[in-house]
């Protein structure tokens, strides 16, 4: 099995993994706000995540509150709400409108990448390490997991896969 790597093709078996090439990325991402004139942006070098009029192209908004450069945004439509991943090991989500962060969750490493499963609550989440999570943002209380490959804890995170 073999991957494609900034730098090349890379062997699965004898590659450092996934997460050395994110740690050498340069990442700037940007996503538009759907139903308004404003678009978010992130990256490499960014702990603040600027709010842009996309019409104006000035910046209306500084969302602060990560300590270290932001990987991923995601826009969840249901919530009218924004989702930042980062490299300070945490998922931030936001209100763009007061620029308020509304919930802090902790990640076990640095968070590579976000995305919500179409008409759900539940955001995946891919950490450095190679782990990916399901988080069910409404979630209030999960049952025990039935084997190891399937943890589950109380604060609504599931590990679906362990590398």
């Amino acid at each position: 099995f073999f991957f494609q790597a900034e730098d090349g093709i890379r062997d699965a078996q004898e590659s450092r993994g996934l997460g050395d090439v994110y740690k050498r990325q340069e990442y700037m991402g940007i996503i538009r706000i759907p139903g308004t004139d404003l678009a978010a942006y992130g990256g490499k070098g960014l702990n603040d995540i600027q709010i842009l009029n996309i019409h104006q192209l000035t910046t209306t908004k500084s969302l602060k509150g990560h300590t270290q450069s932001i990987w991923r945004l995601e826009w969840h439509t249901a919530s009218q709400s924004l989702w930042s991943g980062s490299e300070d090991k945490t998922i931030r989500k936001w209100d763009i409108k007061t620029g308020q962060c509304l919930l802090n969750v902790e990640a076990d490493d640095a968070v590579t990448s976000l995305k919500f499963i179409p008409k759900s609550d539940i955001l995946l989440y891919s950490l450095i390490s190679g782990v990916i999570v399901a988080y069910n943002t409404c979630l209030l209380y999960t049952s025990d997991a039935a084997d190891d490959l399937l943890c589950v804890d109380l604060g609504g995170r599931r590990i679906i896969k362990k590398k």
